[in-house]
């Protein structure tokens, strides 16, 4: 737990930093799936006045399939053979 609070600082700190107040916080990727790390953006907007634009958690998932038809796109594989069409499986917020 000690562990994941550090990196939360870490990031909602540099979050911080890189905001305005009055202004628009995007957070998105697997990162969000974490609930601490959602709570404090959340907090943070609220202190900062901030809009915060996150997606619900079932659409955090990591982006492991684009990443890899990019490479494989760029090893001569042709698009039209890649099936990146994968759905979110785990339940989340369902």
């Amino acid at each position: 737990a000690s562990y994941q609070e550090a990196i939360v600082d870490s990031l909602v700190e540099k979050t911080e930093a890189a905001t305005h107040s009055g202004g628009v916080l995007v957070a998105a990727g697997g990162v969000v799936l974490n609930s601490r790390l959602r709570d404090r953006l959340r907090e943070l907007a609220d202190r900062k006045d901030l809009t915060l634009l996150m997606p619900e958690r079932a659409y955090c998932m990591d982006n492991a399939a684009m990443v890899a038809g990019l490479a494989g796109a760029g090893q001569g594989v042709r698009e039209d053979t890649l099936a990146l069409d994968a759905q979110p499986n785990l339940g989340i917020g369902h």
